[in-house]
Parts: structure tokens; C-alpha cells; sequence
């Protein structure tokens, strides 16, 4: 390492450090003197205190976890058509997401949070998918001309986070 670098460092070191160097960058030695002086720092390092652990509840650790992928994916499909304001627009492209929608629905009901009761999650989902019965046959149809099904679907879909709420039987 040259002394050039060095001198570098330590301005890097005092400007991480903020104003507790008493050197300024234009004090600083130029590359290829024969001895830097010495970088004085007013203010020791700060401590480096390790936080305490946070204490376990064991009824949070053995409670389900809050989401599954599956859930995740199938709010992410579902929200950016519900904010869609247009309802001609939000209609046409929620049949269009209908297989994916329904094949997501499917997915969340096959794989439950651990923890969860699994017949209540199924029932759940398969709730949701029933009631898209009807808006599928309109989309197929070319008559659909509202997103109420879907609406009513993620409503239900708020039953998933009540039952996450109760213990597994």
C-alpha cells in the first residue's frame, strides 16, 4: 500500500466517521511524501452494543404463518385488476385472468400454512371458486359485464386471515 492510499483510507475512515477527524481532505500528505502525520480522532469509535434477543412467544411461533406463496400470488393476480377503475376495462381483463385466477384459488385451498386447520382452508377456497362459477360462464359467454364476482371472492378471501387467527384443532 502507498502512502497515497493510506492517506486515502484515512480520509475515508474520518468521513465515515463524520466530524470527529481534526485533518482536512485538503491536509492531507500528497502521494510519495516521506511520512504522513498521524490522523487524530477526537471521538472514539461508537460502541457496537449487541441488542438483546427478543423473546419467543411460543404461541406466535406455533401460530400459522400469516400467508402462503400460493395466497401472495393469487392477491398479486387479483389486486392490480380490482384497482383497474374502468369497469368495461376490469371486466374484459378479469376473464381473460379467470383460468389463472381459478387455477391460483386451486392452488391456496391444496396447501395450507402449517398450523392451519386444512379442511376449513379448502373450504375456503373452494367457496371462492364456486362463486366465479357463474362470472366464468358469462366470460365465456361474452356477457360479463361486472367484476362483482370477483369482488365477492376476495371478501371471502378475507376468511382465509380469520381462520389464521384461531388455533388448529
Amino acid at each position: 500500500m502507498t502512502l497515497g492510499t493510506k492517506s486515502i483510507l484515512a480520509l475515508s475512515l474520518c468521513a465515515a466517521l463524520g466530524a470527529a477527524c481534526k485533518k482536512k481532505a485538503e491536509e492531507a500528505p500528497k502521494a510519495g511524501t516521506a511520512s504522513p502525520p498521524p490522523v487524530v480522532i477526537d471521538a472514539a469509535p461508537p460502541s457496537i452494543d449487541a441488542a438483546a434477543a427478543p423473546a419467543i412467544d411460543a404461541a406466535a411461533a406455533a401460530a400459522p404463518s400469516a400467508s402462503t406463496p400460493e395466497l401472495d400470488a393469487l392477491a398479486a393476480t387479483m389486486t392490480p385488476l380490482m384497482a383497474m377503475a374502468d369497469e368495461d376495462a376490469r371486466t374484459k381483463a378479469a376473464c381473460k385472468a379467470l383460468p389463472t385466477i381459478t387455477g391460483q384459488i386451486a392452488a391456496v385451498g391444496k396447501h395450507p400454512p402449517a398450523g392451519a386447520d386444512a379442511a376449513a382452508w379448502l373450504a375456503i377456497a373452494e367457496g371462492m371458486a364456486g362463486g366465479l362459477s357463474d362470472f366464468e360462464i358469462e366470460c365465456g359467454e361474452g356477457t360479463a359485464t361486472s367484476t362483482r364476482a370477483l369482488t365477492e371472492a376476495m371478501d371471502s378471501g378475507k376468511e382465509f386471515t380469520a381462520l389464521l387467527a384461531k388455533p388448529a384443532p
